[in-house]
């Protein structure tokens, strides 16, 4: 998919780019003084995207590209959109972790992401092609939940 690659781009330069100023001592020592650690994508974890987004808009925040010593290759608008289309599924992810969720509450959870997703309202065309993608995603790896009345009235119960 196209929407994937375009944020996938996004990612491997932010991930570059931050390794190439963490490695660089002047642009360490300005990151150590704003208190911002820069991550580098883990490519293991899904949550290294967001994390690596979530990392460089702090960043921005604190000035460390104002300086003009800094530079990141990503404007700062592209990041939140980013982020604003996966954080819901960061929270509910870490939401499942944390708690040991159980089948029923997993239901609801990807309803409330599929409804998420759906009414961002996005003009971006790769940033509503990956709320599509997404959408068709948690449709097809929870097609058997969503579609069992089991499940339904489990979450009723």
């Amino acid at each position: 998919m196209k929407c994937q690659k375009y944020l996938l781009e996004i990612v491997t330069t932010l991930s570059s780019t931050n390794g190439e100023l963490r490695n660089c001592l002047k642009s360490n020592m300005i990151l150590r003084e704003l208190k911002c650690r820069l991550k580098i994508f883990q490519k293991t974890r899904w949550t290294g995207v967001i994390n690596i987004l979530l990392s460089n808009k702090r960043a921005y925040e604190k000035g460390a590209f104002d300086e003009g010593v800094l530079e990141c290759p990503i404007d700062l608008s592209t990041i939140e959109l980013y982020i604003q289309i996966l954080l819901p599924a960061y929270f509910v992810t870490l939401n499942w972790e944390k708690n040991h969720t159980s089948i029923a509450e997993v239901i609801p959870a990807v309803l409330y992401l599929i409804n998420e997703w759906d009414k961002m309202e996005i003009d971006d065309r790769e940033s509503k092609e990956l709320c599509y993608f997404l959408i068709h995603f948690a449709r097809s790896k929870f097609k058997y939940e969503l579609d069992s009345k089991l499940y339904q009235v489990k979450i009723f119960l």
